[in-house]
């Protein structure tokens, strides 16, 4: 017949503490992120479209991407193509920042890819990302998403150094500027650079051949 083991109260009560302790860190650490794209050509040119950023149910979501910029292969940014206008990032971010959720701007989009390789260059990588660090700044976004596509095994070099360059230059704002890139099938590109995103969101249709 077995002895059943018994614990004084204080063990007890020690170990209660430890694993409340212990499950607080790993739930704080584990906060869930729920992301929408939210597409400028919906919002109009003047938040006038056919869905206006006071239509939005910001209690569904904790972060909002706003789509798109577009890089220029000379290093500037296209605000035009999707209605990224002023008043549309104004309108976006103190909405959604009442309702304690955070805006990034996202750059790229299908068929970007020219513009960012021309854009990542040696000759205009500076220029760029001090002009992203600027639209970031004077608009108000808590970060940026990195959207290049389509991103090749020929683009490594110059992703890696457009990573590398950004992180650096948004931590001199604040290390709580986020950084996050959607990606589809780039796993040997993004392993040399993870450590320096806040999230990676997968597109899964290009993992599938859409």
């Amino acid at each position: 017949m077995s002895r059943q083991k018994t614990y004084s109260p204080l063990i007890m009560y020690i170990m209660i503490f430890i694993f409340l302790i212990f499950t607080g860190n790993l739930f704080s650490q584990s906060k869930l992120w729920a992301t929408a794209y939210y597409a400028g050509w919906m919002q109009g040119q003047n938040n006038d479209g056919h869905l206006p950023a006071q239509n939005i149910d910001f209690s569904a979501v904790t972060h909002i991407v706003h789509f798109a910029l577009v890089p220029n292969s000379d290093g500037t940014l296209d605000t035009v193509s999707n209605s990224i206008t002023a008043i549309n990032s104004s309108e976006l971010i103190s909405r959604a920042h009442a309702k304690g959720v955070k805006v990034l701007i996202s750059i790229g989009g299908w068929n970007s890819g020219d513009g960012f390789r021309g854009a990542t260059t040696l000759l205009n990588l500076t220029a760029f990302v001090a002009n992203l660090i600027s639209f970031v700044t004077m608009r108000g976004y808590d970060g940026i998403d990195i959207d290049w596509e389509p991103l090749g095994a020929a683009d490594a070099t110059l992703y890696i150094a457009l990573i590398t360059t950004l992180r650096t230059a948004l931590n001199t704002i604040s290390p709580e500027t986020i950084l996050t890139t959607a990606n589809g099938s780039q796993a040997d590109i993004i392993s040399r650079v993870y450590p320096l995103f806040d999230q990676i969101n997968l597109m899964t249709y290009d993992m599938s051949g859409a």
